[in-house]
C-alpha cells in the first residue's frame, strides 16, 4: 500500500511533459529534504574544519556531483534558519548523524543579507541598477 509519494515532474521545454513517482514508506522528512540536509550538515562540518573554504566546497559539489548550486548556495537561498530547524527536528526523530553543525545558527541568508555569503553589496548594486 503507498502511504506517500513523492511527485517529480520534469519538463523539457515545451516538447515533453514526464511524471514519475518515488514511493516512499511513511517516515520522518522527505527523501531529498533528508539527503540534503545531511550533504549540508557536512559541508559546515568540512568548513568548520577548515577543509576548503565555502567557494571551493560548492564548486567542487556542483564540479563533482553535477548539483546546480552548492551547499552553501542552497541553504543561504533556503535560510539557514530553515535548514537548522529542519536538522534540529531530523537529529529529534532519527538521531545523532542529524546533529546540527553550530556555525547554521546566527545568520538567515539571502532573505537578510547575509549568510554563509555576504549579500550586501549585491542589494547595494540592485538598489542603485
Amino acid at each position: 500500500m503507498k502511504s506517500l509519494a513523492e511527485k517529480i515532474v520534469i519538463q523539457q521545454g515545451d516538447l515533453t511533459e514526464m511524471e514519475t513517482d518515488a514511493i516512499v514508506n511513511e517516515a520522518p522528512g522527505f527523501i531529498t529534504t533528508r539527503v540534503n540536509a545531511l550533504i549540508g550538515n557536512e559541508a559546515f562540518n568540512m568548513l568548520e574544519a577548515g577543509i576548503a573554504t565555502p567557494e571551493d566546497i560548492d564548486k567542487a559539489l556542483k564540479l563533482g556531483l553535477n548539483h546546480p548550486m552548492g551547499p552553501f548556495e542552497l541553504v543561504d537561498l533556503v535560510g539557514l534558519d530553515v535548514r537548522l530547524k529542519i536538522l534540529e527536528y531530523l537529529h529529534q526523530t532519527l538521531g545523532e548523524k542529524y546533529r546540527p553543525n553550530s556555525l547554521l545558527e546566527g545568520r538567515l541568508g539571502r532573505k537578510t543579507g547575509r549568510g554563509v555569503y555576504d549579500y550586501t553589496q549585491q542589494k547595494t548594486a540592485e538598489k542603485i541598477t
